[in-house]
C-alpha cells in the first residue's frame, strides 16, 4: 500500500512536469508563481480557513481544499496564461524549473492534506528525500528560473540602427 502511494506521488509530479512542457508554458514564471502562492497561503491562510468553514458548515475538508486552491491558483493561472510562450528549443532548459515546481508543489501540498494522508505520505522514501533536499530544490528552482527569464525576455528593438540617421 505504501509503495502504491509513493508511486501516485511520483506520477502526479511527472504529470505536472509533462503538462507544463506540453503546453510550452514559461516554467520559470510558474515556479515563481508557486512561491507566491505559498506566501499568499501564509499571509491569508487562516482567514481563508475561517471563511471556508463558515460557508461549508464546518466540513473539515473544505479548509484543506481552500488552502490547496489558494496555494496552486497562481501557478495554474500562469501555466494557462503563458502557454505556448516558449520556443521548442527552450524546452530543455525549461525542464529544470518545471521539475523544481513539481517537487515544490508536493512539498507544499502534502502538509495541507488530511492527517491520515499526511502520515501515509510522510512514511515514504520520496517524502524523506523531498524534505531532505527542500532548500536545494528551492535554490535550484530559483536560479534556473532567473536564467530562463533572462533567456525568454524580449529585448526592445533599438529605434536607430548604428550608421543610419
Amino acid at each position: 500500500m505504501l509503495l502504491m502511494i509513493e508511486y501516485i506521488l511520483l506520477a502526479s509530479m511527472a504529470i505536472v512536469v509533462t503538462f507544463m512542457l506540453l503546453l510550452r508554458t514559461n516554467t520559470a514564471i510558474c515556479f515563481l508563481a508557486l512561491c507566491a502562492g505559498s506566501v499568499l497561503l501564509v499571509a491569508s491562510g487562516d482567514n481563508l480557513s475561517l471563511v471556508a468553514n463558515s460557508l461549508t458548515s464546518g466540513i473539515d475538508t473544505s479548509t484543506n481544499i481552500s488552502r490547496i486552491l489558494l496555494l496552486i491558483t497562481p501557478f495554474l493561472v500562469c501555466a494557462v496564461m503563458l502557454r505556448f510562450h516558449l520556443k521548442t528549443t527552450q524546452l530543455l532548459p525549461a525542464m529544470i524549473p518545471a521539475v523544481a515546481s513539481a517537487l515544490l508543489a508536493a512539498i507544499y501540498i502534502v502538509p495541507e492534506l488530511s492527517i491520515g494522508t499526511q502520515n501515509t505520505l510522510k512514511n515514504t522514501e520520496t517524502w524523506s528525500l523531498l524534505t531532505q533536499y527542500q532548500e536545494a530544490i528551492i535554490v535550484i528552482g530559483l536560479v534556473s528560473s532567473l536564467f530562463m527569464i533572462f533567456l525568454t525576455v524580449k529585448r526592445p528593438e533599438p529605434k536607430h540602427k548604428k550608421g543610419r540617421h
